[in-house]
C-alpha cells in the first residue's frame, strides 16, 4: 500500500490527494489517505482514521502493509512514527511542501513576511514584531533538531520545484549534513483532469485571480491596488476574483469596476473552464510554496504574473511563462503586468504550447508515477535483503 498521511484534517482541497489515491490504486497498487479526520466529500474506502499514539508501533504499519509512507510535510510528525514506519519496511518521503525559506536563522526577514498583515493594528504590529525576534532568537537550534531528525529517517524529501529544492539542499548543508541534501528530488504536485481539457483556439482577454484571497498571505490590499489600477488602464480586459471565503477589500472593487467581478461559489471544475479562457492570472503573494494555482493556469494555456519568490521563478523560467516581480513592488508589479498583456496582444504567447510543456509533468498519471516508483524502491530493497540473507 502507498500511504498518503496528513497531521489534521484533510479535505478535497487543492492538493489533490483523493484523485492521486485513485489514479495509484489504477494501476493495482492500494493506496489510501491517513489523517485525524475527514471532510465529507472523502470516499469512505480512502480514508483511515488514526490516533499519533498508535503510529508509533511498526506493527501498525506492517499490518496495513504500507510499502511507501509519505508524510506531508517535513516536520509534522514526531521523528518515532517515522521511525516506526521504516522498521516495518516502508519508503520513507517527506512532502516539503516548502518555499525554501526553511530556518528563521538562514532566511529573516522573509519568514518575518509570513507573519506580517498591513491590516493590523499598531500595537498588533508591534506584537508580531516582538513575537517573530523572539523565534528568530530562541528558537533556530530547537527547529533544526527536529528537521533534522526527520529528514534522518526520511529515504526522500520530496520539494516541488527547483528553486525551493536549492535552498532545501543549502539549508542542510550549512548545517553540516550534505548527506541529507542528496536525498533532496524535484517531483511537481498533481494537476486534476479538469484541468487538462481542450484549449480554445483564442484565449479571451481576461485575467484571474484565484485562492484565500482574505488570507494575509494574498496580499489583498496590494491586489486590489493593482487590479484597480489594471482595469482602469485595460477597459477591454475582464478581470475575475475568485475568493474562497470573503474579501471585502476585492468585493468592494468589483462594485467599482464594470469590468471586475468577484465571486466565492467557483467550483473546482468551473475554475479549470474559467482557466481555459483566461490568457493571465494574477498573484500578489507574500510568501509561497510551489504554486498549485500557478500549475494549473499553466496546464491550461495560461500564463502568470507574480512575485519573484523561489517557487515562482521555478515555474515561470524568466519571461518563458509569464513575468515576475519583487515581492510588494507596485510599479514593478504594473509594469511586468503591463509587459504581459502587450506580450499576448503581439501573439507572443502560444497557450497549446504552454499546457503541453506542463500537462506532460504535472498531470496524475505523471505524478502517481512517481509513488509507484517509490514502491519499486520497496521491492528492490527487500529482494536485497533476501539474498543478503542467503549468503
Amino acid at each position: 500500500m502507498i500511504a498518503f498521511l496528513v497531521n489534521t484534517r484533510i479535505t478535497d482541497g487543492a492538493i489533490c490527494q483523493v484523485d492521486l489515491c485513485r489514479r495509484i490504486s489504477q494501476s493495482g497498487v492500494e493506496s489510501k489517505l491517513f489523517g485525524r479526520e475527514f471532510a465529507d466529500a472523502i470516499p469512505p474506502e480512502l480514508a483511515e482514521r488514526f490516533e499519533l499514539s498508535t503510529l508509533r508501533d511498526p506493527a501498525w504499519w506492517r499490518k496495513r502493509g504500507i510499502t511507501v509512507a509519505s508524510f506531508y510535510a517535513m516536520n509534522t510528525f514526531p521523528k518515532e512514527v517515522l521511525e516506526a514506519a521504516r522498521m516495518a519496511g516502508a519508503i520513507i518521503v517527506l512532502e516539503a511542501d516548502t518555499s525554501g525559506f526553511i530556518s528563521f536563522r538562514d532566511h529573516p526577514w522573509q519568514r518575518f513576511l509570513e507573519s506580517w498583515d498591513d491590516r493590523c493594528t499598531t500595537w498588533q504590529k508591534l506584537q508580531r514584531i516582538k513575537a517573530w525576534a523572539y523565534v528568530v532568537r530562541k528558537t533556530p537550534q530547537i527547529m533544526d533538531a527536529v528537521m533534522i531528525a526527520n529528514a534522518e529517517e526520511a529515504h526522500y524529501i520530496k520539494v516541488e520545484s527547483r528553486m525551493p529544492a536549492v535552498l532545501t539542499r543549502r539549508y542542510f548543508r550549512r548545517r553540516g549534513r550534505a548527506d541529507l541534501a542528496t536525498k533532496v528530488i524535484v517531483r511537481s504536485f498533481a494537476v486534476r483532469d479538469s484541468f487538462l481539457g481542450l484549449i480554445p483556439s483564442e484565449k479571451e482577454r481576461l485575467l484571474i485571480v484565484a485562492g484565500r484571497m482574505a488570507a494575509p498571505q494574498k496580499n489583498p490590499t496590494f491586489v486590489a491596488a493593482l487590479l484597480d489600477s489594471f482595469s482602469r488602464e485595460n477597459p477591454d480586459w475582464r478581470v475575475e476574483i475568485h475568493s474562497r471565503g470573503s474579501c471585502e477589500i476585492l468585493e468592494r472593487l468589483a462594485g467599482r469596476r464594470k469590468n471586475v467581478t468577484y465571486s466565492e461559489e467557483t467550483t473546482r471544475d468551473a475554475m479549470a473552464e474559467r482557466l481555459c479562457r483566461a490568457r493571465i492570472l494574477l498573484s500578489g503573494s507574500r510568501f509561497e510554496s510551489t504554486p498549485i494555482v500557478g500549475l494549473e493556469a499553466f496546464c491550461t494555456g495560461a500564463t502568470a504574473v507574480a512575485p519573484a519568490l523561489p517557487g515562482w521563478r521555478s515555474l515561470i523560467r524568466g519571461s518563458a511563462f509569464g513575468r515576475t516581480f519583487p515581492p510588494g513592488d507596485s510599479k514593478a508589479a504594473e509594469s511586468q503586468l503591463r509587459r504581459e498583456v502587450e506580450t499576448w496582444e503581439a501573439g507572443g504567447r502560444d497557450p497549446s504550447h504552454i499546457a503541453a510543456r506542463w500537462r506532460n509533468e504535472c498531470s496524475l498519471e505523471h505524478v502517481a508515477e512517481t509513488y509507484l516508483d517509490f514502491a519499486k524502491t520497496h521491492q528492490s530493497l527487500q529482494v536485497g535483503s533476501a539474498v543478503s540473507g542467503l549468503q
